[in-house]
């Protein structure tokens, strides 16, 4: 059988923060999976475990614990789970050695948390509710500096097509080790909301928000016109459906961050307005992508919202086997999620120098 489904897991806790969702836009779906892959893909450390190193921890993560011990850091390291319930579970002993392993060094405060039992604990590390909390996740504290790694995310798992497991990666260390990094040196990636040219705010995009807060990033506005460039701690800028162009200055702010390696997602709504977003348009060329000025509509009224056939009914797509495309959606799939286009255009894309992996992720119906 080939092994063409994968799942996240930390012993037999699935990750529910997507549960009472009954419909989603796809645009928000996208915006959060593209978002969160493209910031983990510029963090600048990465450690890998192989098999034969499966119960300690890598040189690279072993040399970083020493070098907070030397300096005195401390990190409170909370694991909203009970001792005994993972180390007598076979199925996640990697993960407990690789925590017996952290809690090893001094600068590492490791702290089990029974969270039905311990309201205490559980208010002092969540007061704010910035968190969406479950059983298995972990969360990290350092001079009031605090963030969140989904237990759900320790480990891949692989199934053929009969469901039947055929084998899995354990992944944990390089989500702690870079989240310990994260608190102890008060680092956040920020997604910038580009505003100034009515584009969607930030209030506009609540679930959104809530969930870069449950993954440790921030988000915040930024106008290009009120400053001298875009952020250091930038890790995207993000064009919400903006009404006009982009002035000549920002365009050159813009085109700076993203010759050093910066990120931007252009999220290009229709509008009534009869002008052209010229800016805005060169730095898609830039990338060999042009912008239609059209609107894309449903005519089968089953699958577009009653009355409105700019909104249309989509189908999340699951990537081929051997597609070489990031995978975004499979972690989506099979939670009873409607997912809808709202107000789209048309792009077209000159890949002759092939630079793209093109992959559909969600498409319309026949």
């Amino acid at each position: 059988m080939s092994q063409n489904k994968q799942t996240n897991r930390f012993h037999n806790w699935k990750n529910t923060k997507f549960a009472g969702m009954a419909v989603t836009l796809s645009i928000l779906v996208l915006v959060i999976a593209v978002v969160l892959n493209m910031i983990v893909s510029r963090l600048d450390f990465s450690w890998d475990i192989s098999p034969n190193k499966q119960y300690s921890l890598s040189s690279t993560t072993e040399k970083y614990l020493d070098q907070l011990d030397s300096e005195g850091k401390t990190v409170d390291f909370y694991i909203l789970t009970t001792k005994e319930s993972l180390e007598n579970d076979m199925s996640s002993l990697t993960l407990y050695r690789a925590l017996e392993a952290y809690d090893a060094h001094k600068s590492i405060n490791l702290i089990w948390v029974d969270p039905d039992t311990d309201n205490d604990t559980m208010e002092k590390i969540n007061s704010d509710n910035a968190f969406t909390l479950s059983t298995g996740d972990m969360v990290f504290i350092c001079d009031n500096v605090k963030k969140r790694v989904p237990g759900s995310s320790m480990y891949t798992v692989y199934t053929d097509d009969d469901g039947n497991t055929t084998g899995e990666d354990f992944k944990g260390e390089n989500l702690i080790t870079g989240t310990i990094k994260g608190v102890a040196e008060n680092r956040t990636p920020t997604v910038y909301f580009l505003s100034g040219h009515g584009e969607k705010s930030l209030d506009s995009y609540t679930k959104f928000t809530t969930n870069l807060t449950n993954y440790n990033y921030a988000a915040k506005e930024l106008n290009l016109s009120e400053t001298d460039s875009v952020p250091d701690d930038a890790a995207l800028v993000l064009v919400a459906a903006p009404s006009k162009d982009i002035t000549d200055a920002e365009a050159e702010k813009l085109n700076a961050y993203l010759d050093n390696g910066g990120n931007i997602s252009l999220l290009m709504s229709p509008n009534g307005g009869a002008f052209a977003y010229t800016n805005l348009e060169a730095i898609m060329k830039d990338y060999g992508f042009y912008m239609d000025y059209d609107r894309v509509s449903e005519t089968n009224s089953n699958y577009h919202i009653s009355g409105d056939k700019y909104t249309i009914q989509c189908e999340l797509n699951e990537l081929d086997d051997d597609s070489e495309a990031t995978d975004l959606t499979s972690s989506l799939l099979n939670q009873g999620l409607y997912t809808f286009m709202p107000e789209s255009r048309s792009f077209r894309y000159n890949d002759e120098g092939g630079k793209y992996t093109i992959a559909p992720l969600i498409t319309t119906y026949d």
